[in-house]
């Protein structure tokens, strides 16, 4: 690669079990990733110093050295102060009113940007994934649990107090389930991972066959990903999981499309990769219950870049001022 004309930035995805770290070329260019267990139960601390390690070590076995980095930008599930470098919440990660930023800026020799993950995946795909050329569009990242980022007329959208693309958190349902931001009824509590495991695990019989396609999985193991793989083997009681995903992720989407009438909406996170069992019946979905005279014409993809939307799109964040941080 000729590295003379190009600028390098790190991207860092933090999830809810798992954090992307990646160098990032200015054109779009994957150098070089590594993936690392969250660990939150661990404490704050625990999880920026494992970060931190990390980026060294990443920019140890890569080409670039630490003097062409541009700059690094952090993406984060929850609500983010980005010019204070404040996690003001993530409840996945249970951070609430968080100085991120305070706690690694001494360790960091680098522009420091942070933002939404959700904000950071819409931004990959903006500028080197599946919404290039687009003005408007919605990308969905379905995980740990569910969020969006949006860009209305070229630019993120973020509503008055920064938490536009909460799609996770509309009411889609009267189920007693507690979201981990506290209420009831969310998306995420029917369709992100970590709930489609929770169903899975207790509706899904070890008995018989059920497991015998998926060799060592354990009962309480089963991952949302599993439970695709179940259904594309035929278990019925895994279809059915898969059936109710589809009907709530589906209002969800046609509530968006209604709403704010995108050119697309892209689709992020592991379970974006299920063309058949996802993306085909959402696809259907919409087309049948969306305002009729757009319902034909809002494309629903998957994110070209995949589930490296997120680390993509943070090592973006320089390009957008409102994610610098600014101090206090």
């Amino acid at each position: 690669m000729n590295n003379k004309n190009l600028k390098f930035n790190i991207g860092i995805d933090i999830g809810g079990t798992k954090i992307v770290l990646g160098i990032i070329a200015s054109n779009g260019d994957i150098i070089k990733l590594k993936r690392i267990n969250t660990g939150s139960e661990k404490g704050k601390k625990y999880v920026l110093n494992n970060v931190i390690g990390n980026i060294y070590s990443l920019l140890k076995i890569s080409d670039i050295p630490a003097k062409e980095i541009n700059s690094i930008g952090f993406g984060i599930p929850g609500t983010i102060n980005s010019k204070k470098g404040i996690v003001d919440f993530a409840p996945n990660l249970k951070w609430k009113n968080f100085n991120f930023i305070n706690l690694i800026k001494k360790e960091l020799p680098f522009d420091i940007f942070l933002g939404q993950d959700t904000k950071a995946a819409v931004l990959g795909e903006y500028y080197f994934g599946a919404g290039r050329g687009c003005s408007n569009l919605v990308c969905i990242t379905i995980g740990t649990g569910i969020g969006s980022g949006i860009i209305i007329n070229g630019k993120i959208y973020f509503g008055s107090y920064g938490t536009a693309g909460e799609i996770g958190h509309m009411i889609v349902g009267k189920n007693n389930i507690v979201c981990e931001c506290g209420k009831t009824g969310c998306l995420e509590t029917y369709a992100a991972g970590t709930y489609i495991a929770l169903k899975a695990r207790d509706v899904i019989s070890k008995k018989g066959h059920v497991f015998e396609e998926i060799e060592n999985i354990e009962k309480d193991n089963l991952t949302a990903i599993e439970t695709f793989l179940l259904a594309k083997r035929g278990n019925k009681k895994a279809i059915e999981i898969v059936n109710e995903v589809v009907e709530y992720l589906g209002i969800g989407l046609v509530n968006i499309i209604n709403i704010l009438c995108p050119e697309k909406i892209i689709l992020s996170g592991g379970l974006s990769n299920e063309e058949e069992l996802l993306i085909q019946p959402l696809q259907n979905f919409v087309k049948n219950r969306a305002y009729s005279i757009i319902s034909n014409k809002v494309k629903i993809e998957k994110a070209k870049l995949g589930e490296f939307a997120p680390v993509v799109g943070a090592s973006l964040f320089y390009k957008e001022k409102s994610f610098k941080y600014e101090g206090e």
